[in-house]
């Protein structure tokens, strides 16, 4: 499940994955209010599992809100939920300090190698290809793909 900005690296990186037979539902939130969460517990249902990737801070972020749900319809997790998002302090603007902060498919790929069994030879080749591509990409300016509201 993904918001915002972070919904662009999300889906690349789903759709590189999936390159490699490792298929996952994913969910771009583009309204959350009313929030509509059904397909989403029913993935979840499914899996058992659940990963919340959002651009916002991960403390009172929307993720908090999609496991409260996850939780109030008492669904068995077969693994912990993973919530991914910016710390709790607030944002720096400096170049040095933005790469350390913000969400990369690199680290969600990591994360995403913590929750779901994936080869270490597959997991190099996919590792590899994301450093190649995000190395054209200088690390303060956003991906290309992304039309945001701004």
């Amino acid at each position: 499940v993904s918001s915002g900005y972070s919904s662009t690296m999300t889906l690349e990186l789903v759709k590189l994955l999936k390159k490699f037979n490792i298929n996952i539902d994913f969910f771009n939130l583009c309204i959350v209010k009313p929030l509509n969460t059904d397909e989403i517990l029913n993935s979840v249902k499914k899996t058992g599992k659940i990963i919340i990737i959002d651009s916002g801070h991960k403390i009172l972020g929307i993720g908090s809100e999609i496991m409260s749900r996850i939780l109030e319809k008492n669904i068995k997790l077969k693994s912990k939920p993973l919530r991914i998002g910016l710390p709790d302090n607030p944002t720096p603007s400096s170049r040095a300090f933005v790469k350390n902060i913000y969400i990369n498919r690199q680290n969600l790929f990591r994360k995403i190698c913590d929750q779901i069994k994936i080869n270490k030879l597959i997991q190099k080749k996919i590792v590899n290809i994301i450093k190649m591509e995000d190395s054209k990409i200088p690390v303060d300016i956003p991906n290309p793909k992304f039309k945001g509201p701004f």
